[in-house]
């Protein structure tokens, strides 16, 4: 029990703070506290809990019988040979689907309705649409003594292709299904199962869409050089363009990429070529909300740079991506000097011991808050002795604080987090403690505010899963 717990709790959020001025200071109270299902641990199959983006929904695998099925509040669904894939949720949580094995074939399930069976589906293929009314999958087919890849939408077959690039699939906000699908030596985008021009090679994770317009943008190989297509249009040819780009501003009327000629890197905002670097930091391309400013790190000679707005504002040893606020009118990010580490906001630095998560503006662009701990900040390390500081205030340690958990009000109000003290885990609003659990889970959107007064997530109480909803009294 108290193993499974310790990894439980490796996926909760949880931080602590004094409340500054801009911040409200209240009370939660538990206003609801409903029973889910009794929860054993030594029936779980070990990283299968999954809770759902609403909390209100836990999804877990069996693993006492030969067969496995899956668990969804207590209540069991059908057995399978195996599930090979664990459930993923639709973005309103009201959709669940899982892959699972029957004999030598495997069926997507959703919401408890099998799909025809396949001689395989890809791994990590399944994929809802935004308004999670649509979900498509990749299947793995033997014709012929080979293999072609198809998609199924909504239990619809798309064309075959000698191969489909895992990842490449998506739905934009029209919900209209795409990929990038391989035949012979070309690849081609397919939109709602119409194939693009072919071209020599598409850029990994490069398909962007211009607002609802249904204009696909991204990046193609065509002979030796690699350009950016636009509404089916080729732009200037480069030796290459980073993966993950081109990027379009929220607004779509702004379009930025990572280009390399001679040996150097620039970034090309709106057609226009930047300083050249050594190198520009993956995924580092951001936008402001207005879509009027934007932000990237490059690097040269052994030291990284952060660039806002075409200009270079700091150089350290290492340096974070740009985290705009809301209002678009402030930036920060962090940088490391000799093993110090600082945040940088609005030009100003400010030195903290070790500082575990990129800075969260609340959505009044007013206060500023993140996590600091006793231990060196680096990729998946847990903050231990950790406190939130906000507008440079450092709030109260705590014995472990996991740094994704800081959330403001949607009115930007009041800050809610969960932290664990004395092996106990609570939640913490506005610098006051809740009902202490034995442990705190929730989904991928952490602790979801329903309105600016409540909020909710899940924990463990006993040998009970209970959802739990806390009303913000001031």
């Amino acid at each position: 029990m108290k193993k499974t717990l310790v990894w439980m709790l490796m996926v909760i959020f949880v931080c602590s703070v004094f409340i500054p001025a801009g911040l409200t200071k209240s009370l939660p109270a538990l206003i609801s506290e409903e029973s889910i299902c009794e929860f054993d641990t030594t029936t779980l199959k070990e990283k299968s809990l999954v809770i759902s983006p609403d909390n209100k929904t836990v999804v877990y695998l069996d693993r006492l019988s030969q067969t496995q099925k899956v668990v969804i509040n207590g209540k069991e669904e059908k057995s399978y040979d195996a599930i090979v894939e664990p459930p993923v949720f639709s973005s309103d949580g009201k959709r669940i689907a899982y892959v699972a094995q029957m004999g030598n074939k495997m069926v997507a399930v959703v919401n408890g309705a099998e799909s025809k069976p396949y001689d395989s589906i890809a791994n990590g293929s399944l994929t809802f649409s935004p308004d999670g009314n649509n979900i498509a999958f990749v299947v793995v087919k033997n014709v012929d003594n080979d293999k072609k890849d198809q998609t199924v939408v909504n239990g619809v077959e798309g064309p075959e292709f000698d191969g489909i690039l895992r990842g490449s699939q998506g739905f934009n906000s029209k919900n209209q299904f795409y990929y990038i699908g391989r035949q012979n030596d070309k690849k081609m985008v397919v939109l709602d199962n119409r194939p693009a021009e072919p071209y020599d090679d598409i850029g990994a994770k490069s398909l962007s869409f211009i607002n609802d317009s249904g204009q696909l943008v991204y990046s193609a190989r065509i002979g030796e050089k690699w350009q950016v297509i636009q509404d089916g249009k080729a732009g200037e040819g480069y030796e290459a363009i980073q993966e993950g780009t081109p990027v379009l501003s929220p607004d779509g009327k702004h379009l930025a990429f990572v280009a390399k000629a001679n040996n150097q890197w620039f970034v090309v905002y709106d057609g226009q070529e930047g300083h050249v670097y050594d190198g520009i930091q993956k995924s580092s391309i951001i936008f402001s909300e207005d879509s009027q400013r934007f932000a990237y790190v490059a690097q040269n000679f052994g030291q990284y740079r952060m660039v806002v707005d075409g200009k270079e504002v700091t150089a350290a040893d290492k340096v974070s991506n740009a985290v705009f606020s809301p209002d678009s009118k402030r930036v920060a990010f962090l940088i490391r000097k000799k093993d110090e580490d600082y945040i940088v906001l609005d030009g100003k630095e400010s030195s903290y011991q070790n500082i575990f998560n990129l800075p969260i503006f609340s959505p009044d662009s007013k206060c500023i808050a993140f996590v600091v701990g006793n231990l060196k900040a680096t990729p998946g390390a847990i903050p231990t002795a950790a406190s939130v500081v906000i507008n440079s205030r450092k709030g109260k340690q705590y014995d472990i604080v996991l740094p994704q958990s800081v959330r403001f009000s949607p009115n930007g109000d009041h800050l809610v987090y969960v932290a664990m003290k004395n092996k106990k885990w609570f939640t913490v609003l506005d610098g006051k403690e809740g009902k202490p659990y034995e442990a705190i889970l929730f989904g991928s959107k952490g602790i979801v505010f329903e309105d600016d007064e409540t909020y909710r997530y899940i924990a463990v109480n006993g040998r009970n899963l209970v959802s739990v909803e806390e009303k913000i009294i001031e």
